[in-house]
């Protein structure tokens, strides 16, 4: 096959969908040390569900043929969380999820207004540069909400803050400034405008 390695990434998927593990452990295996940092972590992510899959898969089921069972207990295993700003605050809602790491990847808000008017918390393009800091974020044993505080440095500052962990990112935009609006009811509707910083 020409592209060897994307249609090894795809068989990779397609098998771990069927429950085809030990297919598709022995093909990711095949690249831990490969030399191009995206494929390589591409495919340690890949690693990691397989043995969280693994561990699910091998004891507990009660009928070796029953997939919804295994399904059931394989989303169950499944690593998950959610974020949101609070004040000067990250607030982490989380599943399955051991530890976490944090990377801030300063904004310039007018540029990228201007480029992309319409992008609200597209990280792609900053995760192509190093970013200008990352921290780790202590996860309580059993806890399923985390709070971090930000650094004094990023909390005047536009950053787009990205979350890594159990093998998944996301990202949102922190913006210094807040506008907040309310709309009061008289004899006509009246706007107020409070710009927080």
């Amino acid at each position: 096959v020409r592209e060897k390695l994307q249609y090894d990434y795809f068989a990779v998927n397609a098998a771990f969908y069927r429950l085809e593990i030990d297919k598709a452990e022995k093909i990711a295996k095949t690249y831990e040390n490969f030399s191009i940092d995206r494929w390589q972590k591409l495919f340690g992510e890949a690693m990691a569900h397989l043995k969280e899959a693994k561990a699910v898969l091998d004891p507990q089921v009660v009928d070796d043929q029953e997939r919804d069972q295994q399904m059931d207990q394989l989303a169950d295993s499944e690593p998950s969380f959610s974020f949101e700003f609070v004040d000067d605050q990250i607030r982490l809602e989380h599943k399955n999820i051991e530890n976490a790491q944090v990377r801030f990847y300063p904004m310039e808000v007018e540029l990228l207004f201007s480029r992309q008017p319409f992008a609200k918390n597209d990280a792609d393009h900053f995760t192509l540069v190093s970013p200008d800091g990352e921290d780790a974020i202590k996860i309580g044993k059993g806890n399923k909400q985390t709070t971090y505080q930000l650094p004094e440095k990023y909390r005047r500052q536009n950053v787009m803050i990205e979350i890594e962990a159990g093998g998944k990112r996301k990202a949102q935009a922190y913006y210094a400034n807040r506008l907040s609006t309310e709309v009061t009811e008289g004899s006509g509707p009246t706007r107020r405008w409070r710009l927080e910083a």
